[in-house]
């Protein structure tokens, strides 16, 4: 019930909290030195088809093409410049070189436009329309296929496709593609980071761990990474772990609405359900987000301490939360169903309920709560007892 995830590198919009999308990089640079090669221009094979170019005319070809690389911003735009550069590809012979300079400007733009193309599933996700999530994914997809073809060595290309590939829990594909991308670019973390994240989802929490151990080894203060593994070490039931990282970020970023709130979560989680609710509020002055509404709204709902339950309170704060959600969440249905069983409305509870059950059919603590209020009773939620490292296994 109670998770929240950072959204890694560029994150779109709070994706899901489980993929992220990567930084824009610059396009391939066209230089103007001549090799032996370039002297020879003309030397080049030509086929009836195609129109052999000296090296000053391939030259003027590179350079147009390149201007339009600093130009496009829009997929239209990229695809406006894939078009060109596939056409100068097949109505000329180029050097090889050149030519391969065009084909690394195809795998460059490909990628780019799978970028925005991701960026437009995602926005399409959250809003729920999966429809065209959908779409928006697979051209993304084909985009990053396109640019692996061009050039096998494009590690953006890899850690993109193994995002979408997570995102649809294709995670042996996924992580085939996140494990090539960081063996291009060992130095990027972002491939670590999703790795992490597919493993969490998979709970394989030592494995996740691993991960992100790794990334702190380079950085020992990365934010991210000691967020993700302050949520691994809560998963594990490690908790006092997990609070010391919380406590450690919190010094340098105390004004973090989405550290507290994950500090508040540990907070109920452990039955610390006092400190929790000052520090949910806390949170709440410097963000007033939806997720921290309902986290509020659920404490208020569900608390076993009688003094610290609202009835009043807790309906308001769920209701707040779905209001400003763009997507309602079965997490938000299930917060305002405990708060309508409080409030003695167990036939709302009961429809509410029923909305987080069509949004996650197997989650059994829906159909556990929904027999509780079926027979008119509320749910109290009980603290979680940390275990000793000697306790934990590997999942």
């Amino acid at each position: 019930m109670l998770k929240f995830r950072w959204n890694r590198c560029l994150f779109v919009a709070g994706v899901l909290g489980c993929c992220t999308v990567s930084l824009q990089e610059t396009a391939p640079v066209f230089s103007q030195e001549k090799s032996a090669e370039a002297e020879t221009a003309a030397k080049s094979e030509t086929t009836q088809e195609k129109t052999a170019l000296n090296a000053d005319q391939q030259k003027v070809v590179m350079e147009r093409l390149a201007g339009l690389s600093k130009e496009a911003k829009t997929a239209k735009e990229y695809s406006a410049m894939l078009q060109q550069c596939e056409a100068a590809l097949e109505a000329n012979d180029f050097l090889s070189a050149n030519a391969q300079y065009i084909r690394s400007l195809i795998a460059w733009a490909s990628n780019r436009r799978g970028e925005l193309r991701m960026e437009l599933g995602f926005e399409f996700h959250l809003v729920g329309n999966q429809d065209q999530s959908e779409v928006a994914f697979q051209e993304a997809a084909s985009d990053f296929d396109r640019a692996i073809a061009e050039d096998e060595t494009h590690w953006k290309a890899y850690l993109n496709r193994g995002i979408i590939a997570s995102h649809q829990k294709d995670w042996d594909a996924a992580i085939d593609d996140l494990k090539k991308s960081s063996e291009l670019r060992p130095s990027q973390t972002f491939a670590y980071f999703n790795l992490a994240e597919i493993e969490y989802q998979r709970q394989h929490y030592q494995a996740a761990l691993a991960y992100y151990d790794h990334i702190l080894k380079s950085s020992e203060n990365d934010a991210q990474a000691l967020n993700g593994r302050a949520l691994t070490l809560v998963a594990l039931q490690r908790f006092n772990e997990a609070m010391e990282i919380y406590d450690q970020l919190l010094e340098h970023r105390t004004e973090d609405a989405w550290l507290l709130t994950n500090k508040a979560d540990l907070l109920q989680i452990q039955g610390q359900w006092s400190e929790a609710e000052k520090t949910y509020i806390e949170a709440l002055k410097l963000e007033q987000a939806a997720p921290i509404y309902r986290r509020l709204a659920w404490l208020f709902a569900t608390c076993p301490e009688a003094e610290l339950r609202q009835r009043e309170g807790s309906l308001q704060l769920a209701k707040k939360a779905i209001s400003l959600s763009r997507k309602t969440t079965a997490e938000e249905w299930d917060t305002l169903a405990a708060a309508q069983a409080l409030n003695g409305e167990f036939e709302s509870a009961i429809d509410s309920l029923k909305q987080a059950v069509n949004l996650e059919p197997d989650n059994e603590a829906f159909t556990s709560r929904m027999e509780l209020y079926g027979r008119g009773e509320t749910f109290i939620q009980t603290p979680r007892v940390a275990k000793k490292e000697t306790e934990l296994l590997e999942r």
